[in-house]
């Protein structure tokens, strides 16, 4: 009886730990696809900040490869709102270089993630100034001058 008992726990083990792993492996994989939109759902739907960090480190490892530069670079300008506090330096660091991963070999593009503006560049945005305060206008001295009062003398003898 104990042997009976003892296969078929066993059997059951094995089916339950065997079961589902066979099942996977007869199902195709679904293919993954890179949708910015994906990533900020998930971003914007965690609430939790230590989660939202996880789960935003999981889709980018899971996703990354079929993302293009554009997707890649619009992860990396809306990430800080998207991620919030959940924007580590580790995930900050992951989702540029995944940037530099995409735009390696572009020099150029390089340049313009990592050099500061001011040396060979030119801002993007023009400052307008506004001109220097014309002097006031002051109208010419048309009244006549005032007539001056001369007091008579008045002598202090009787």
């Amino acid at each position: 009886m104990r042997r009976i008992l003892s296969f078929s726990l066993s059997a059951f083990l094995a089916v339950a730990l065997v079961g589902p792993a066979w099942a996977q492996k007869g199902k195709p994989a679904e293919p993954e696809y890179c949708l910015v939109a994906s990533f900020r759902a998930l971003a914007l739907g965690t609430h939790d900040v230590e989660m939202r960090a996880v789960r935003a480190e999981e889709w980018l490892r899971t996703h990354s490869q079929t993302c293009t530069r554009e997707q890649i670079s619009a992860i990396v300008g809306n990430s800080s709102s998207w991620l919030g506090h959940a924007l580590t330096p580790r995930l900050s660091g992951l989702i540029e270089g995944l940037l530099e991963i995409k735009i390696a070999g572009n020099p150029a593009m390089m340049g313009k993630l990592y050099e500061s503006l001011g040396k060979e560049g030119k801002a993007s945005a023009e400052i307008a100034q506004t001109p220097l305060p014309l002097a006031p206008v002051v109208p010419p001295n048309t009244m006549p001058t005032p007539p001056v009062w001369v007091a008579p003398q008045i002598s202090l003898k009787p």
